[in-house]
């Protein structure tokens, strides 16, 4: 098995990501139009037997689920009147920006049923060195004109108000109910490289500031908003006291 350092150059040779263009429904304006789009999406990871999202990784009672999708719900309502000046059922734009947001909420630690993906590949190889102490990592390689093609929901995460996800030029894709487990499925054409990792794999693909959340407004919103509306007991409390620590702490 080789490191990571030649399976990137490999990827870089076998999967050359260039842009195309797809025809995707825009829900603003109610019609498929074509957008730019990175041929290829990838995921990096340590070795691990699942690949789930954290909202189908939870292992929580229906109340406590019910729990969590309320408040979810909030505050997405919330961050789309912040942002979008857009209030819940007066905009046809509503359900499509409540949809949106849940992709950017994944990307801070909520638990929502998105897979994240990158169009970087040495983006892609940081995350699956990352803290890895296994010795071992994988990245998933996908196309996006057969996620498009297929119906599936992929959204982009460049945003100017969220710093890290624009940094990492994050994408996320929707994992429903009847597809958990992105090594499982078979709704979706990948492909899969296994490697390992070592203490240089580590040093060279060494990207923390893509996980930093200072001058990133939709961290600061989030902080905020789960101060606000603190809430005293239960797993949620502790949920939310864990994204709030985890976005203060990469504040720098």
């Amino acid at each position: 098995m080789q490191n990571l350092q030649l399976t990137v150059d490999h990827i870089k040779t076998e999967f050359s990501q260039k842009s195309i263009l797809l025809k995707e429904f825009d829900y603003n304006l109610n019609e498929f139009i074509a957008k730019v789009n990175p041929k290829y999406l990838y995921r990096g990871e340590k070795i691990y037997p699942t690949t789930k999202s954290n909202y189908h990784r939870l292992a929580i009672t229906n109340s406590e689920r019910d729990e969590l999708n309320n408040y979810i719900l909030d505050i997405s309502i919330s961050m789309m009147e912040s942002f979008f000046g857009i209030v819940p059922n007066t905009d046809p734009t509503y359900k499509p920006r409540i949809f949106q947001i849940g992709a950017f909420l994944q990307h801070y630690g909520f638990p929502i049923m998105w897979l994240d993906f990158t169009e970087d590949i040495e983006i892609a190889a940081f995350f699956a060195s990352y803290k890895n102490n296994t010795g071992k990592g994988k990245i998933w390689i996908i196309e996006t004109q057969h996620l498009i093609e297929n119906g599936e929901k992929i959204m982009k995460l460049e945003n100017t108000l969220a710093k890290r996800p624009t940094l990492q030029k994050a994408y996320a894709l929707r994992m429903f109910d009847d597809k958990p487990d992105f090594q499982n499925a078979e709704h979706f054409k990948k492909n899969k490289i296994d490697f390992d990792v070592s203490i240089d794999d580590i040093k060279y693909f060494d990207k923390q500031s893509l996980l930093c959340t200072g001058s990133d407004q939709i961290s600061d919103f989030i902080i905020n908003y789960i101060e606000e509306k603190y809430i005293h007991e239960g797993f949620l409390k502790n949920l939310l006291l864990k994204i709030k620590n985890e976005l203060k702490t990469l504040q720098n």
